[in-house]
């Protein structure tokens, strides 16, 4: 470790003309005039010799639009900067990346901010512009270049995902408030693990709306490891799936519909986190599929697996490797925050841009074997083919020892603040209304489904949590075996149709077993109580009225039971009785 932190250090002296300004990039500042020039000519090599300067040439030939891609990104050393500490393209597709880019920046005013220029070369030049780098919409549309430079199809399709309608949806979504408050501390690293998403767009709105309408605990979740993701643990099902079949395509709705094992389990956990915003890695373990993913402490969690990274790996990386990645990059220097910094638009990458950055440039311009693959090759090849390898391994392992909580605490929380409401603010206003059960001048009486006098006896079966609608207040969610008890007092004996408006998930539902009794009678009086079934729909996450049926009340108080069944699950709003 000793040898690779003197070799960086005799680097940066050596390489450094101490002439020209310094740059302090533990402190997150963008590239100045004055900036070395090797540091920019090391990024110009390393994109170089990933992208080839034949496919540069041949993309740069085709128009002159596409030249001027090239030309911007080989001149803009904060753009350059920030492609290459993100990992570059998918599959070193800076082609396709660029087109991606440009057509973004093209459809959307958020994500592309032209600075002043700042020196001749670019004043000269009316073709190019400097590029806000490191604003979340900006992060995001590069997020979404490089993921999508090799195209993904949405789930068992053979339809490729848009990445233009890709980056508007996520934008609006931010905008609306319906992502976690963090996202707009992520950097373009992290926020690749979120679109990268194998979700329709409509897919994605819908695991939204779905949480928000039938799970908003799962939102509310203290626990970071499981917020979001719970709705595995709640509601998809350890059983063999039960797909539609019949030519349709699997989807995700019918995964939580129909159950799964590990494999399809970690699918949705995976999607229902980037849904929200939340960075994932898949995990693999010996005979089992799982997932991890980012929390706000910095920390990368694995869910519904073993929390262990030596036996986890994906795709053709190695847990522990990934792990120590993570924990490298989250570390900024003592006393100073990562995330966006507004004031110098710049994005913090701390003590790993500055100890492991360049030396993983010049691993990739030595084309040098990966560390941390799955296959185990590393180890096999000469010294001499994986020097520079070594030393950024040495350097992620000496960041990642300094990591705490308190080191990691990222700064950009809450920007655009102005723009959007955070999803907790939002509960939390329409949750402080006050509910009771509400006398229409025309007869109809809604009784909030929170009333329930023995919630508390239900024990884990009833759930009452805050309610995302308009109205506010708060619902309750029902799973297995359980009883609701109501009273309502009705000036008059009468016939009412009775109506519940509820969200479910799962396509096989079971009725509601309605008991009606009249409340001036004796419990145990013979006779007390009709006996009704309430037909419960499968809504698909949306919230939906029952079809009514027909019940007596009499003159005073009446109490309503409802009973579920042992298998059913429904969240229920409130119960809607309108006089016939």
């Amino acid at each position: 470790e000793l040898a690779g932190t003197s070799l960086l250090s005799f680097i940066h002296s050596h390489l450094q003309d101490k002439e020209d300004t310094k740059l302090d990039t533990t402190n997150g500042e963008s590239f100045c005039p004055q900036q070395l020039q090797w540091k920019i000519t090391l990024m110009r090599c390393c994109i170089l010799t990933n992208a080839t300067p034949h496919q540069l040439a041949t993309y740069s030939v085709s128009s002159k639009r596409n030249a001027d891609h090239v030309y911007n990104l080989l001149c803009d050393p904060n753009l350059m900067k920030e492609i290459l500490i993100s990992d570059g393209p998918k599959y070193f597709r800076y082609t396709s990346m660029l087109q991606i880019y440009h057509s973004i920046l093209a459809s959307s005013s958020l994500s592309s901010v032209t600075s002043i220029h700042d020196n001749d070369e670019k004043k000269n030049n009316n073709n190019f512009t400097t590029i806000k780098t490191n604003d979340i919409f900006h992060r995001l549309a590069l997020a979404i270049a490089l993921e999508h430079a090799a195209p993904i199809e949405i789930f068992d399709t053979q339809i490729t995902i848009d990445p233009i309608k890709r980056y508007h949806h996520y934008e609006m979504a931010y905008l609306n408030g319906e992502l976690d408050e963090s996202f707009s501390t992520l950097s373009t690293w992290e926020l690749r693990m979120v679109v990268n998403n194998d979700a329709s767009d409509n897919e994605i709105q819908w695991c939204r709306d779905m949480i928000r309408n039938y799970r908003p605990d799962h939102i509310l979740h203290q626990n970071d490891q499981w917020r979001y993701c719970n709705i595995v643990r709640s509601d998809v099902v350890y059983k063999a799936p039960a797909w539609i079949g019949n030519g349709c395509p699997r989807s995700y709705q019918q995964l939580i519909s129909g159950g799964g094992k590990c494999g399809p389990r970690a699918w949705m956990g995976r999607f229902a986190c980037k849904s929200f915003g939340i960075p994932t890695w898949g995990v693999r373990q010996p005979g089992h599929a799982a997932m991890s993913h980012w929390t706000k402490s910095g920390e990368w969690v694995i869910c519904l697996g073993g929390p262990n990274w030596m036996k986890s790996y994906w795709e053709d990386r190695n847990g522990v490797d990934f792990e120590l990645e993570t924990r490298a990059r989250t570390f900024c220097g003592i006393g100073r925050h990562s995330g966006y910094n507004e004031e110098k638009d710049a994005y913090n990458y701390g003590e790993y841009e500055k100890n492991v950055f360049w030396l993983q440039c010049i691993v990739e311009i030595h084309q040098e074997v990966q560390i941390g693959l799955q296959n185990g090759n590393y180890l096999q090849r000469p010294v001499d083919e994986r020097l520079w390898s070594e030393l950024v391994l040495l350097q992620k392992k000496i960041l990642a020892r300094y990591v705490t909580e308190k080191n990691v605490q990222r700064d950009g929380m809450f920007l655009h603040c102005n723009t959007k409401r955070n999803l907790a603010n939002i509960i939390q206003e329409r949750a402080a209304i006050e509910e009771n059960c509400s006398f229409r001048d025309d007869g109809t009486i809604i009784i909030p489904a929170s009333l329930c006098r023995n919630l508390r006896q239900n024990g884990q079966n009833v759930i009452q949590t805050k309610c995302f609608l308009p109205e506010g207040g708060n619902q309750i969610h029902v799973r297995g075996n359980a009883c609701l008890e109501y009273t309502v007092n009705v000036p008059t004996t009468s016939l009412y149709t009775l109506r519940a408006r509820i969200v479910t998930v799962h396509a096989r539902q079971n009725t509601l077993q309605v008991k009606v009794r009249d409340g001036s009678l004796p419990f145990f009086a013979s006779g007390n109580g009709m006996n009704y079934e309430l037909e419960i729909p499968y809504t698909k996450g949306y919230w939906e009225m029952t079809r009514p049926i027909t019940v007596e009340l009499c003159q005073g108080i009446n109490t309503v039971f409802f009973r579920s069944s042992e298998n059913g699950s429904m969240t229920i709003k409130d119960f809607t009785l309108e006089s016939i």
